[in-house]
């Protein structure tokens, strides 16, 4: 509570009116009676978003067994949250209407914001909320993050296929394990060197514009000086004209 609350005023909802942020949410599902999602957030009466909150030293990693229940079984809900209060994660029902994804298609850790984060974050603003264009933008975010994580995962670790796909455009040997060993050191060797090309070409640039503001303030300085200089040759010209009248 001490986490969210703060989280959800931010984005503009009333926490303290019980028709729009409702803690502990009970919803009877079948046989289960009785079982809580630690929030719910209302839009026109009904249950829009569910939030199930962990403790923050907890991984989320295997948590929205609950939140799965409640999602499937109410269609009014378009979004569910799981979060330790630091990390939260999106779900919405891309795959199938009213299942919801195991994947989420929106993960923020407050802790290591990005201006895409922010971004993405206003989208959920009380007063600017938008179902049709989060859904639209839902579905291109899941992809991408989950193009995201298998390429960084076979970065850090190829797999077979992965690897043999590069080395059977560079030789014509077997793909034996040995083979394929041998080039997966070179594609951990080859993409550490792209990732370090990359940021090293980002800060130059950062440095390079940053001098470039720099020379152009220097310049702007230089000029003011030039301009004050004339104009004290010039005031001077003119009152020595003036007195030999």
């Amino acid at each position: 509570m001490t986490f969210i609350m703060p989280f959800l005023k931010t984005l503009g909802y009333d926490v303290f009116n019980p028709s729009i942020v409702v803690p502990e949410y009970t919803a009877d599902i079948g046989t289960k009676k009785g079982e809580k999602v630690d929030y719910a957030i209302f839009k026109d009466s009904k249950p829009f978003i569910l939030i199930e909150a962990k403790n923050h030293t907890e991984n989320l990693d295997n948590h929205n067994n609950q939140l799965v229940r409640y999602f499937n079984t109410n269609p009014s809900i378009k979004f569910a949250i799981l979060t330790n209060g630091i990390e939260y994660r999106f779900f919405t029902d891309i795959e199938q209407q009213n299942l919801m994804d195991k994947i989420p298609f929106l993960v923020v850790n407050l802790e290591k914001l990005k201006p895409r984060d922010i971004k993405d974050l206003k989208r959920f603003i009380c007063t600017d909320l938008n179902l049709d264009e989060i859904l639209s933008i839902a579905m291109e975010k899941k992809y991408y993050r989950s193009i995201q994580e298998i390429f960084k995962s076979e970065i850090e670790n190829p797999s077979d296929e992965f690897t043999s796909f590069f080395a059977k455009q560079m030789t014509e040997k077997r793909m034996t394990s040995a083979v394929l060993e041998e080039f997966k050191n070179y594609i951990k060797k080859s993409f550490k060197e792209i990732i370090n090309d990359l940021a090293y070409e980002k800060i130059t640039s950062i440095k390079n514009n940053l001098q470039n503001i720099n020379d152009d303030e220097n310049d702007e300085q230089i000029d003011e000086k030039r301009y004050c200089h004339n104009r004290r040759r010039i005031t001077r010209f003119l009152y020595s004209k003036i007195n030999s009248c």
